[in-house]
């Protein structure tokens, strides 16, 4: 008898231990005693300006539930998650702008939509100097070709900057092509063709939305800074049928090209010719071409050298006028 009570005081102790396991308290827990709801949460990732295309493989992470997923080829993720007031998301992208959203839960069931803008995508840049030896004057030239996965309309606009300073200038706009020009006095009236290598320029490319990136750094190779000296054709002399271009020869220490330009100055004047490449050592040019010839009518011509190094500068000439007769 003895050996049963025993044996009931025993099991008593275990359930009175086994009943004073510490709760389970954590709300994140669904087995605990003051789990929070249960809700699913749809979540669609669609393009900013394209707003009915989803994007695929797109990063979803909320952070405070530790929650992490990918999209699917709709652009969609799905979550079955304890309620809370307010899920924080994070989106994130290769080729895109990282966002964030905050999305009220207010139901069991909830379908959200979030938006990611693509980032800009510089195809082409040339950022270049260009020297004209008759003036004595120093250009600065930027072109640059960008495109835009949401469309050219999310590209508002681009705008070259010097840090540190004063200097900003607008591109102008030509569909996905943005440039400008403006003459090294507007950074500064002192600076010299010396100083310029030496500035680190920042490109700004702004989408509709406020996103922008930054090209930097910018650099500038050389101002070629020469004399050109074209000889013939000139005002002395009447030309026609081939014409042969001539001009002192360029001495530099570094490769360069020469360029002939062409323009018709009979009316309104109109470049009709570029001629390129023309080795460096050359101190002529003769225009044979015989389908181009025939379409030169009689009248008044205008033409100017330019050198161009390996980067794209350029050192120009003056402008010189002939007469060209059928």
């Amino acid at each position: 008898m003895a050996n049963w009570k025993a044996g009931v005081a025993i099991g008593m102790m275990i359930l009175v231990f086994l009943a004073c396991e510490a709760p389970r308290l954590n709300p994140l827990d669904p087995r605990a005693d003051n789990a929070l709801d249960r809700v699913e949460t749809v979540i669609d990732v669609r393009h900013l300006l394209q707003t009915t295309q989803g994007i695929a493989g797109v990063l979803v992470v909320a952070p405070e539930l530790q929650l992490a997923g990918v999209t699917n080829e709709q652009g969609r993720v799905t979550w079955v998650h304890p309620r809370v007031d307010t899920l924080h998301v994070e989106l994130s992208k290769a080729g895109f702008f990282t966002t964030q959203y905050d999305f009220p839960i207010r139901a069991n069931s909830n379908q959200f939509f979030a938006f990611l803008n693509a980032r800009p995508i510089v195809k082409q840049l040339k950022f270049v100097t260009i020297h004209n030896s008759a003036s004595q004057v120093d250009y600065i030239r930027l072109e640059v070709l960008i495109d835009d996965p949401d469309g050219e309309a999310d590209i508002q606009r681009a705008i070259l900057q010097l840090p540190d300073s004063n200097f900003s200038r607008p591109l102008n706009r030509n569909d996905s092509t943005f440039q400008v020009q403006f003459n090294k006095t507007q950074i500064s009236p002192t600076i010299t063709a010396g100083q310029l290598p030496g500035l680190d320029f920042q490109l700004i490319i702004y989408n509709t939305n406020g996103d922008s990136i930054v090209v930097t750094p910018l650099v500038l190779r050389r101002i070629i800074d020469i004399s050109l000296t074209p000889l013939l054709p000139n005002s002395d002399r009447a030309e026609s049928g081939t014409i042969l271009f001539t001009w002192k020869a360029v001495a530099l220490d570094y490769p360069f090209n020469f360029r002939v330009i062409l323009y018709s100055s009979t009316g309104t004047i109109a470049k009709i010719g570029e001629f390129y490449p023309i080795s460096g050592t050359a101190t002529q040019f003769e225009l044979a071409d015989e389908e181009f010839l025939q379409n030169m009518e009689t009248g008044t011509y205008l033409w100017n050298l330019e050198v161009e190094d390996q980067f794209g500068n350029i050192a120009e000439s003056q402008v010189l006028q002939f007469q060209y007769f059928k």
